[in-house]
């Protein structure tokens, strides 16, 4: 069985999927090492468990081993660098219709879900930081573009986009002459000389051109994205290529320097924290817009609250404290939510994070201590919960 590296993508099939019943299994993995050994075994180990929750549900042996058979194949593997190539963690999540295996770049807990939604929220700890990124970085010698997020970063080689300097601009003598100096008569003004003759305006108009020419393939292929776009680069060549790139994928951020000599894993680490940064900032932001829809009633750290907004879809932003949980099981013909206390039941949090995530909306994973009022879930809502919802009985108390 095909497996594959964890991106959005594979949250998107998650939150779509209609069939049922769904299994999703977590278990952390090795990257290398005699350690490696263990994740077959831990494996098969998930999948017994996974085994017996189906027949205690009532499951017939077909349905079971459909669901199961393509992880089963995996312990059976006499290839060894697929183990050989995990990451962190791994996943493997199954119905009848659907069926993939995951490597996650970061550690989860050992745990099997069977329910009738995949359990999405280990990767809404993933999810909840927005850092996707791409970075360009430019200098006379090189142009080069790479994607990532905080886990990883790959070189992308992008049609049309001019390979260095010289090949942008077609004409030799600036790339062999061309120099730079950072300050000019003004603050913040750089001053460049072409020997031979060359002004600082033939100069500039040249470097001009030479973004321009970078900048139009880069807006195509960020055109459909929404991947902020970092630069790197000497600090006077950033407001050149601010000026010649439309859109708002750009970043003010930057990261200055020259990378001629800078290895992709190198640049992976100095754009993490401008990253990171921004991150927080939105994080920090959509609370403070959540404190402020509570006055109106488009936001609420009441769990039953937020678990019927949850099943009328209107749920905009989500947040979830790290290990919290509210068992019991979603009866969506019915309208009805029925709480109870059994670990065998569904986690109604990760409901709601399905549903939240299968209209458009965001969720955030974080810390009891980044929780308002110390709730365990808070949400903004796209529209007021009608009062007259709450005077039906929409929650059923189980004591079984």
């Amino acid at each position: 069985m095909m497996m594959y590296s964890f991106s959005a993508e594979d949250v998107r099939l998650l939150v779509d999927n209609d069939s049922q019943p769904c299994v999703s299994l977590f278990m952390p993995s090795h990257v290398a090492g005699k350690e490696t050994r263990q994740d077959p075994i831990q494996l098969a180990t998930l999948l017994k468990n996974a085994c017996a929750k189906l027949k205690s549900a009532g499951h017939s042996s077909d349905i079971i081993q459909k669901l199961l058979e393509p992880a089963w194949g995996i312990t059976r593997s006499h290839d060894a660098a697929v183990w050989r190539h995990m990451d962190e963690g791994f996943a493997y999540f199954a119905s009848p219709t659907f069926s993939r295996s995951i490597r996650l770049p970061f550690p989860v807990e050992p745990t099997v879900h069977l329910a009738n939604h995949f359990h999405v929220r280990p990767l809404t700890c993933w999810m909840s930081q927005p850092l996707d990124f791409a970075l360009l970085v430019v200098s006379q010698n090189e142009v080069r573009l790479f994607e990532g997020d905080q886990y990883e970063m790959r070189h992308v080689d992008l049609a049309d986009l001019p390979s260095d300097l010289r090949s942008a601009l077609q004409v030799d003598e600036w790339t062999e002459t061309l120099q730079f100096h950072g300050h000019g008569s003004r603050p913040g003004e750089t001053m460049f000389h072409g020997q031979g003759g060359g002004s600082s305006a033939d100069v500039k108009s040249e470097l001009t051109k030479f973004f321009q020419r970078v900048a139009r393939p880069l807006e195509g292929h960020l055109a459909d994205s929404d991947k902020p776009l970092v630069f790197a680069g000497v600090d006077y060549l950033y407001p050149l290529f601010r000026d010649a790139f439309h859109g708002d994928a750009l970043w003010e951020e930057h990261l200055s320097g020259n990378f001629d000599r800078v290895t992709p894993q190198q640049l992976h680490q100095q754009v993490k924290p401008l990253l990171t940064d921004r991150a927080s900032s939105v994080r920090r932001t959509a609370l403070e817009q959540m404190n402020e829809l509570r006055g109106v009633s488009r936001a609420s750290i009441d769990p039953k609250e937020i678990l019927i907004a949850g099943m009328m879809d209107s749920i905009e932003v989500l947040f979830l404290t790290r290990g919290a949980k509210a068992l019991g099981a979603v009866d969506e013909e019915n309208e009805r939510i029925i709480l109870t206390h059994s670990s065998d039941d569904e986690d109604l949090l990760n409901y709601a994070a399905v549903r939240t995530l299968a209209t458009g909306g965001s969720v955030y994973t974080l810390e009891a201590d980044d929780m308002p009022n110390g709730a365990n879930v808070a949400a903004m809502f796209r529209f007021p919960i009608p009062e007259a919802i709450y005077d039906a009985d929409v929650f059923i108390e189980s004591t079984r």
